[in-house]
């Protein structure tokens, strides 16, 4: 057998190893790790809202396969001259992405499928707890009412 065969038999595997696609994926899944834990903390100690974390986790989400494109692109040879093929990926990736971005915002914002109406939007009402039975009073400490003059509290009912 030639060394052409045996290069159009490497697996799939060997192919990803040679041009460190495993690497940079192992590296920048590590980095994103950290930079997480880091942003969690900060934004833990100072009360940053919770959709900031979201929204840099579902950025760094979108980054991994835009990472992995460069490197299948770029890790084989160091080539150093960018291919008509490898733009299309990448466009095609940020498209996605932006369209997720898209999406997440109009989730969070509560914006649904229905048609805009002409009346102004009504507030939330929170609900109210079912009321509690009145407290009963002892008759003893109950406050009598004051009393017209010349009439005693007893002689009025």
């Amino acid at each position: 057998m030639s060394d052409a065969s045996e290069g159009e038999r490497e697996s799939t595997w060997a192919r990803l190893k040679r041009r460190k696609v495993v690497q940079w994926g192992i590296a920048y899944a590590a980095g994103v790790w950290g930079f997480l834990q880091g942003l969690e903390y900060i934004s833990a100690t100072y009360d940053w809202p919770r959709q900031i974390q979201q929204l840099v986790t579902l950025g760094l989400l979108i980054g991994l396969p835009v990472v992995l494109v460069l490197a299948w692109y770029h890790g084989d040879r160091g080539q150093q001259r960018v291919t008509t093929t490898e733009i299309a990926v990448l466009t095609l990736l940020l498209l996605l992405g932006s369209g997720a971005f898209w999406y997440y915002q109009r989730a969070s914002e509560g914006g649904g499928g229905a048609a805009p109406t002409t009346a102004a939007p009504q507030p939330r009402r929170r609900r109210r707890a079912a009321p509690s039975p009145p407290a009963t009073v002892p008759p003893s400490t109950r406050a009598r009412a004051p009393s017209a003059p010349g009439r005693s509290a007893d002689s009025a009912s």
